[in-house]
């Protein structure tokens, strides 16, 4: 606490600049959109309420995430950040990325400033060998064309070590030397707000020129770190329950009646959730390159999460439940709430739904008409029977359901409904699929879909960061089919249920195809 008033004491004078954006620096390939508005939020809120005005950010700094979705120069936008700056595209394997400065436009054609520090390091210590380097590339992705005047700038991050290290004395004396040493570029030492103050000037300059920086439209693609996307795959399904938990618990929360008082204790827990969730999602957490005692503290984070979700879901619930003549409800794809008079099933989704749902079923339970009795791989039943729901809605189950007759047909080597017709082969491959509504067929022939193919993940290095170019190159079809069993034979749905070897693996798979629908689902075990 002592050295943090130092630090605001600081930021008053401003000698200390508080910034980067979010509330902390995220993977942004794996998260969600909403996760992301989210760092933002919560981060603008902690800045301005330790600095005042003074922490109003304009910047997103992003140095060491491994690449950038399309997504957010209009997220950026949205909420007040004009600069969007990183080191991490200098690492691109193959293809260089080729500009410092340049217009990056999202999918919306929303437009912020980047800049791609080309001193390519944020550990620099502003050594001549360092600052060379930085003008090199800085002169490399830089057109001719745009260089009018003096206007031609980059920044220099600088701090001693990889985690958070600032300033040394050498760092900030070799800067002092480098304004007056023939050779070396000017350096001005100032904050980020001011360059980013400056790059904004920089462009209209250039515009009353008729001249711009270059566009850059879509994903800032990193060519390296491909492997982030699937290291540790367990924590990928964490985050997006996580996510999809906690935005169901406040649709049922702001959705429902409104109460006397607002919810406070409940949104408080949901603000300390989203938080946990934020918190990991940093970029070496979320992509899977950490150490283990990350994940156990990860694991427990998401538990709490999940635990604060379920509660205030609960609760919500209960209020509307209160409150309307109709029970209320859950989302229809974790389950139905029993009230005293029926059943009903939520859609937090923006459009209307027909569905199938699935219920707990007892033994000795009569079979609905128009429903379908399955068995679930534990030995127990299920009831399976189509919901109709309106956008953002909740609606009774007795009497959504109804008597199908339409065509749905399975045998071992094929399943088929009044829109689809899909075949296998003797590798439970689909060898051919036919949509009869089109009336053509959807795959290339001698390309069959559902192929299950290993390949070999021996990276060069960063084992848990990296696919290789070239992994292709050691690739085995899984081939070995035990058996193909059909499982499900009704009203609303047939499955066929194959059974595969590979190496020490045992592999079982469910192909699922509905009455009236091209949806195919595939249940991969």
């Amino acid at each position: 606490p002592g050295l943090f008033d130092q630090i605001k004491a600081r930021v008053a004078e401003g000698r200390w600049e508080p910034g980067g954006g979010m509330w902390i620096e995220p993977d942004v390939n794996c998260v969600s959109g909403e996760s992301l508005v989210r760092q933002i939020l919560h981060g603008e809120r902690w800045w301005r309420s330790r600095f005042g005005d003074k922490g109003r950010q304009r910047f997103l700094y992003l140095p060491d995430t491994f690449g950038f979705g399309s997504n957010l120069p209009q997220i950026m936008q949205l909420a007040g950040l004009d600069t969007f700056i990183t080191n991490k595209l200098h690492w691109s394997a193959t293809n260089r990325f080729p500009h410092t400065t340049f217009v990056w436009q999202g999918i919306d054609g929303s437009e912020v400033l980047g800049h791609n520090t080309p001193s390519a390091d944020y550990n620099a210590v502003n050594t001549p060998k360092e600052l060379r380097r930085g003008e090199k590339n800085y002169r490399e992705t830089t057109p001719e064309t745009l260089a009018i005047d003096e206007r031609s700038r980059w920044l220099q991050p600088f701090g001693y070590g990889d985690g958070g290290g600032g300033a040394t004395d050498w760092s900030i004396r070799f800067a002092e030397f480098s304004t007056r040493c023939e050779g070396l570029p000017r350096v001005k030492l100032s904050t980020a707000s001011a360059f980013c103050d400056e790059l904004a000037r920089d462009r209209v300059h250039l515009q009353a020129c008729g001249k711009d920086f270059p566009f850059v439209r879509g994903e800032l693609y990193l060519e390296l770190h491909r492997g982030t996307l699937t290291t540790q795959g367990w924590i990928k399904k964490a985050n997006r329950r996580a996510e999809e938990s906690l935005r169901l618990a406040e649709l049922l929360l702001v959705g429902g009646p409104r109460a006397a008082s607002e919810p406070v204790r409940e949104r408080a827990a949901l603000d300390e959730a989203w938080k946990l969730v934020l918190l990991n999602q940093f970029h070496d957490i979320l992509p899977g390159s950490s150490i283990w005692q990350v994940y156990a503290d990860n694991n427990a984070d998401h538990a709490e999460v999940q635990r604060i979700g379920q509660e205030v879901r609960d609760t919500a619930t209960a209020a509307l439940l209160a409150a309307d003549d109709r029970p209320p409800t859950t989302d229809h794809q974790d389950a139905a709430v029993a009230s005293p008079s029926s059943m009903v099933v939520l859609n937090s989704l923006p459009w209307p739904r027909s569905e199938p749902v699935l219920l707990p079923l007892a033994d000795s339970a009569a079979v609905p008409e128009g429903a379908q009795a399955v068995d679930n791989v534990d030995g127990t039943r299920a009831l399976l029977l189509e919901a109709t729901v309106p956008s953002y809605g909740y609606a009774p189950l007795a009497g959504t359901e109804r008597v199908h007759e339409a065509m749905l047909m399975v045998s071992k080597t094929s399943l088929e409904n009044a829109e689809l017709r899909l075949e296998l082969d003797e590798n439970g491959e689909i060898a051919r699929l036919y949509d009869k509504i089109a009336g053509r067929e959807l795959l290339v022939a001698g390309a069959p879909a559902n192929q299950l193919v290993a390949y070999e993940d021996r990276p060069m290095k960063w084992d848990a960061w990296d696919i290789d170019i070239f992994y292709e190159d050691r690739t085995e079809k899984v081939e070995c089919v035990h058996s193909i069993k059909i499982t499900e034979q009704g009203p609303l749905r047939v499955a066929l249920d194959i059974k595969r070897e590979y190496r020490n693996s045992r592999i079982r798979q469910t192909i699922y195809l509905y009455h009236d629908s091209k949806r195919i689902d595939f249940d991969t075990w």
